[in-house]
């Protein structure tokens, strides 16, 4: 397949229930920084390479606590048995995040992403060897009693360029997979606040 030719796009989904709540899927989707970003992404194995956060549209506020829109700028990391088969990918995404009501008022989570292009903007930089791939993911958590959330999410990927299509599909589902650590990143994450902000308080005391 010549390079800059497209191959068949991987279309995924997922469903399942994980213990917890909700307020604290939103918590781990959370990132509004680089840092929490990068500290996400190792803890949930999500393979993140380079990553910048080039905007924030919008960001929590008090009344709104999860919502954010940013864009994104990222690369994943390629493992060493397939530098010789695929190119590295990049990807420019628009991200979302935020609580909203669904048609029977019942209170839902969503966490979206989908590739944008912007031209003279943000460059593909192929020079560097990589390349655009196109994403476009919506996860949905509603709490399903008091200690499950159930997750939806429908994903697909269009990695463009010299790709099998197989391999481009595992790749995707074990990234979709990761949401299943969620809650675990969310606990940890708070925990690591109240430790940081209990040092805070005793240095200030000294």
């Amino acid at each position: 397949m010549p390079e800059g030719s497209t191959p068949t796009k991987s279309l995924m989904v997922l469903h399942g229930t994980i213990d917890g709540n909700m307020d604290d899927c939103m918590f781990d989707s959370l990132d509004t920084t680089e840092e929490t970003w990068r500290w996400r992404s190792s803890y949930l194995y999500e393979g993140l390479d380079e990553a910048r956060l080039l905007a924030t549209l919008r960001g929590p506020t008090s009344e709104d606590p999860f919502r954010f829109l940013g864009l994104k700028w990222f690369t994943k990391e390629l493992p060493s048995v397939l530098s010789g088969i695929m190119q590295q990918r990049g990807f420019l995404i628009l991200e979302a995040t935020g609580l909203t009501r669904d048609s029977n008022g019942e209170k839902v989570g969503y966490f979206l992403m989908h590739s944008v292009s912007l031209p003279g903007i943000v460059p593909e930089l192929p020079h560097l060897g990589l390349i655009r791939e196109e994403i476009s993911a919506c996860y949905i958590d509603c709490q399903l009693d008091s200690g499950r959330v159930e997750m939806f999410c429908r994903s697909f990927l269009n990695p463009r360029g010299k790709a099998l299509n197989r391999l481009t599909a595992i790749i995707g589902a074990e990234a979709l997979l990761s949401a299943i650590g969620v809650i675990d990143y969310a606990y940890i994450r708070k925990l690591t606040w109240l430790v940081r902000h209990k040092k805070e308080k005793t240095a200030a005391r000294q």
